[in-house]
């Protein structure tokens, strides 16, 4: 099993932040401080829109597969799918401040990187579990831009993101 490191669990993020494979840090109980986050409707849709495919960075030959969310069911979602697609990259875009709620660390497992872009907004997890948890086989780089993360909690490593 790969080792893992904590990351901080309060990140505002306004440029990117790239996360490659961790190494592990001493467990212990981590918490976010408070925050007041409006919560995602949680009778919204569920289903994901189309993927978007846009053309990589310049100089790139690969396209990146892109989903928006704009609550906890499509961002767990999102996740999963793109876990489950071997092109990439991938990319999430966050369309509203989402509350990551029901207790459980969403899971990112894909080979491809990941990035999420937050447009401005938060992901907040409400002290229930972590934000997310990226356990990729071929330890996959996390792209964070421009995003909140908050209130995230774990009873070990990575309060926020365990990588």
């Amino acid at each position: 099993m790969p080792r893992r490191r904590a990351l901080p669990v309060a990140l505002a993020l306004t440029g990117a932040l790239l996360l490659p494979a961790l190494a592990a840090a001493a467990p212990s109980t981590t918490t976010a401080p408070s925050a007041t986050v409006v919560p995602a409707d949680p009778a919204a849709s569920t289903t994901l829109p189309p993927a978007t495919t846009v053309p990589a960075a310049t100089g790139s030959s690969t396209s990146e597969t892109s989903l928006s969310v704009g609550n906890e069911t499509a961002y767990r979602a999102a996740l999963a799918t793109l876990s489950a697609d071997a092109s990439g990259p991938h990319a999430i875009d966050l369309t509203a401040d989402i509350t990551v709620n029901d207790g459980t660390d969403p899971l990112y497992a894909g080979v491809q990187e990941l990035t999420i872009r937050g447009h401005g907004f938060a992901l907040d997890a409400a002290r229930t579990s972590r934000l997310l948890v990226v356990d990729s086989p071929t330890d996959a780089p996390l792209h964070l831009v421009n995003i909140t993360l908050q209130n995230g909690s774990a009873a070990g490593d990575g309060g926020a993101v365990l990588s």
